[in-house]
């Protein structure tokens, strides 16, 4: 959602094996106002490669300029025509109820599962700091301290030589 409650669009495209996102603005009325990202910075969100391979299926044969999820005229869908089919998308998954930015805490928290470190989550969510990002995730990582504490003794283990009071680097 965008400022004022109003659904922020975005143009995304595939090129050249890279994933890019540009923010055209926020609707007004009918209109779509050209400006910037709410904190005036641009920032990458991951497209898995399957659902670009999907999306590309879905608009061959479109030109460059296509969207993929239209209004009914053809155009930009505006606030109420998105969460119209958001939630009519949801009662048929099953999740009725689901929120737009409930899909932002689920990816925060499924790139944290996957291994991902707080700075490339900083970075996907836009958060200023990778301290307002460990505010609102870090109980993901609560988990992960007495694996890090066991993989990092068996580390210092292998890595020590008997009889010798020298550890080899790691890298």
């Amino acid at each position: 959602m965008g400022r004022g409650g109003g659904a922020a669009v975005a143009e995304c495209g595939h090129q050249a094996g890279a994933h890019r996102g540009r923010h055209l603005g926020d609707p007004v009325g009918s209109q779509l106002v050209e400006g910037d990202a709410k904190t005036h910075d641009r920032r990458s969100v991951p497209v898995p490669d399957f659902l670009c391979t999907q999306l590309g299926t879905a608009l061959s044969g479109s030109d460059g300029d296509a969207l993929a999820f239209p209004g009914p005229d053809g155009g930009w869908l505006v606030d109420n025509q998105f969460r119209y089919r958001f939630d009519q998308a949801t009662k048929l998954a099953g999740v009725a109820g689901l929120v737009p930015h409930e899909l932002r805490h689920t990816a925060a928290s499924i790139a944290i599962a996957a291994g991902a470190n707080i700075k490339a989550v900083q970075r996907m969510l836009g958060h200023a700091t990778a301290t307002m990002t460990l505010d609102k995730y870090g109980h993901h990582y609560d988990d992960d301290l007495t694996a890090l504490a066991t993989q990092s003794l068996d580390l210092v283990r292998t890595l020590c030589i008997p009889g010798k009071e020298t550890v080899r680097s790691y890298r």
